[in-house]
């Protein structure tokens, strides 16, 4: 039996033992209303929506700029939390902000998460600072997973803040805006999994796009199982869109001899235009307790391909704690590119520890 293989039947073993979230300290889904929430400068709506997803997530309850419409020019506006006392967090355990999106942006108009921090000494909050970059363009409900692990321990409130700029003459008119559903921060030790038969797990999307389930676009079926994830399972992923499927923090095994670490993953894939995708990894710095930057893994991907697997060598990382992200960027909208395309389904991803041997004949998978 070679190493790889005991490596993934360990590491399987060892995930199956693991629930989903061992501790939930704050969550939120709005089915009775706005709750102890607040706005900032209007525009924020909670109830049914008759407009932009013209449903929610989960239940008849959600949060939305304007339930019932676009949301008006020149505005900006914070959905305000109350105060959270976050708890504290031990060893490999995270904290994590969760919550489901769906937007439609025009023009110069974006949003951002932003978080505030109470200073028992001062006896005041500190200033609003994002966590992540902004969100814009559009998006189907995606869900979207937030770090909090600095903040173990603090009292913080957490804002979704609106801003619209439409009104210029340099931006299109204003659109459906942000829908926010079951928001929920989470105490958990983060476990990778790559099948998506059971949801997203600890995978999120920074900027929406990615969706979890059986598609009835693109392929129509998984590579295996009922489920994956891909960029809009129902239909074409959306113009001049960015964004990244990011796996939850893993730590990868040492290594020795003649030994190598894989990537491994299946992939179908549809880009039209100026449009493509990268894998990419990030790796932990323990000294500053900070990421890297993204750094891409090979070349992109562009084009049309069935489902087909890939390889990407992980052996430069071995012993670090490493995320791996699916990039897809789309440059679709300029005239110089053509319509937007089904884009990128993927499934059964392994981290895969395994001395290579050569075969040639395919008798085997």
């Amino acid at each position: 039996m070679n190493k790889g293989f005991i490596f993934l039947v360990t590491l399987l073993l060892a995930l199956s033992a693991r629930t989903a979230y061992s501790e939930v300290a704050f969550s939120e889904d709005f089915e009775f209303g706005i709750g102890d929430w607040t706005v900032e400068q209007g525009v924020w709506e909670a109830g049914t929506p008759t407009a932009g997803p013209s449903e929610c997530q989960g239940g008849s309850g959600c949060a939305a700029t304007v339930l019932d419409g676009n949301y008006p020019g020149d505005t900006d506006s914070r959905l305000i939390s109350p105060a959270i006392q976050l708890p504290s967090i031990t060893g490999a355990e995270k904290l994590s902000l969760s919550f489901w999106q769906w937007f439609s942006y025009a023009g110069c108009d974006s949003t951002f998460v932003q978080i505030s921090v109470w200073d028992p000494d001062a006896s005041i909050w500190s200033d609003w600072s994002n966590i992540d970059g902004s969100i814009f363009n559009t998006s189907p409900w995606s869900r979207r997973l937030d770090e909090l692990s600095p903040f173990a321990d603090k009292i913080v409130r957490i804002a979704f803040y609106h801003t619209a700029r439409t009104g210029s003459t340099a931006c299109n008119p204003s659109s459906t805006g942000w829908y926010i559903d079951d928001i929920a921060i989470s105490k958990d030790t983060p476990t990778f999994t790559g099948d998506f038969e059971n949801g997203w797990g600890h995978w999120s999307a920074d900027r929406g796009v990615w969706q979890v389930g059986a598609p009835t676009a693109g392929p129509s079926e998984c590579y295996s199982g009922f489920d994956c994830v891909g960029t809009v399972l129902d239909g074409n992923y959306p113009g001049n869109t960015d964004s990244r499927l990011i796996s939850p923090p893993v730590q990868l095994p040492a290594i020795v001899g003649e030994e190598k670490l894989y990537l491994s993953f299946w992939q179908w894939f549809s880009y039209a235009g100026c449009d493509s995708t990268f894998v990419q990894i990030t790796v932990w710095d323990p000294d500053a307790s900070i990421w890297s930057d993204w750094s891409n893994l090979d070349g992109s991907i562009v084009n049309t391909s069935p489902w087909s697997r890939r390889l990407d060598e992980l052996s430069p990382f071995a012993d670090k704690i490493v995320r791996i992200a699916f990039y897809h960027t789309a440059r679709t909208g300029s005239t110089a590119c053509n319509p937007s395309s089904t884009g990128w389904y993927i499934d059964d991803i392994e981290i895969i520890r395994d001395t290579p041997t050569f075969t040639g004949d395919f008798e085997t998978a």
